[in-house]
C-alpha cells in the first residue's frame, strides 16, 4: 500500500508544481475603481486585467497592444529579464508592426536562437521597453531580504557587464545604495532603474505596469537563485 501510495503522492507534488509554474502572471494595474461594471474585483484599487502565460517573454505582446507610453513599469522576479537585443534586431520590435508580426519573434525556451527571427526570449523582453517610449522608470522587486550592501551592487554590477554588450560605464557606475529609502538606484540608457524588496516598494500614484514571474517566490536571491521554495 505504501508503494502504491508514494509515487501517487510524488507525481500529485510535481503536477501541482508543474501548474503553479505554468502560470506566469503579468499583471496591468489602473488606478480607476469602478464598482458597477459588473466586473468581479476585490481591493482598494483592483487589478482591472490579468494575463496569464507560460513564458514571460509573452508579456511584451501584451504591453506593446496597450500602446502605452511614458509608463513606470514594476517587475516582480528573480532574474532581471533585460538583456542586450543587437540594434538590427531591435528595431525588428520596435517599427511599426503588428502583435501577429511582432509573436513571430518570440522565442521559446526550448526553441534556438536564429537571428532576426527567434530572438525575444524570457531574458531580454524589458530591454525593447526600456528602449523606446513605453517605459521611463524601472522597479525590479527582487527576493532577497538583503540588497543594501556593497557586495550585492558589486555582483549586480558583473552581472551587467556581462549580459548589457553596450551598456555605459557611467551606467554601471551609476548604482549606488539609497539607505534612506532602503533600495538601489541607479540608470541604464538614460532611464531610472530601482531595485527594491517588496517591503520597500513604494505607493505609486499613476498607473503603471505590473508583471508578477513565479520564480520570485522559489528563491531567496536575485544573485545567486538559491532554491528557497516558498511557494
Amino acid at each position: 500500500m505504501t508503494y502504491i501510495q508514494q509515487p501517487f503522492l510524488k507525481m500529485k507534488t510535481i503536477l501541482s508544481k508543474f501548474f503553479f509554474f505554468f502560470c506566469l502572471v503579468i499583471l496591468i494595474s489602473s488606478c480607476e475603481h469602478k464598482k458597477d461594471d459588473g466586473c468581479c474585483m476585490a481591493g482598494i484599487d483592483p487589478i482591472r486585467n490579468v494575463v496569464l502565460m507560460e513564458n514571460h517573454n509573452q508579456a511584451l505582446l501584451v504591453f506593446k497592444k496597450l500602446n502605452v507610453e511614458n509608463r513606470t513599469l514594476v517587475h516582480f522576479d528573480a532574474h532581471i529579464d533585460m538583456n542586450w537585443i543587437p540594434d538590427d534586431e531591435l528595431s525588428l520590435i520596435n517599427s511599426p508592426i503588428s502583435p501577429d508580426s511582432l509573436k513571430t519573434f518570440l522565442k521559446h525556451p526550448y526553441q534556438h536562437y536564429i537571428p532576426r527571427k527567434k530572438f525575444v526570449h524570457v531574458g531580454n523582453w524589458i530591454y525593447p521597453l526600456l528602449m523606446d517610449s513605453s517605459v521611463t522608470q524601472f522597479y525590479w522587486i527582487v527576493p532577497d531580504k538583503q540588497i543594501l550592501t556593497q557586495h550585492w551592487i558589486e555582483m549586480f554590477k558583473k552581472g551587467l557587464m556581462l549580459y548589457q554588450k553596450n551598456i555605459d560605464k557611467t551606467d554601471i557606475n551609476s548604482f549606488t545604495i539609497n539607505t534612506e529609502l532602503k533600495r538601489v538606484q541607479g540608470y541604464l540608457y538614460g532611464k531610472p532603474v530601482f531595485i527594491s524588496t517588496l517591503e520597500n516598494l513604494p505607493q505609486f500614484k499613476s498607473p503603471v505596469l505590473l508583471d508578477i514571474d513565479t520564480d520570485y517566490f522559489d528563491f531567496n536571491s536575485a544573485l545567486f537563485l538559491a532554491p528557497f521554495h516558498k511557494v
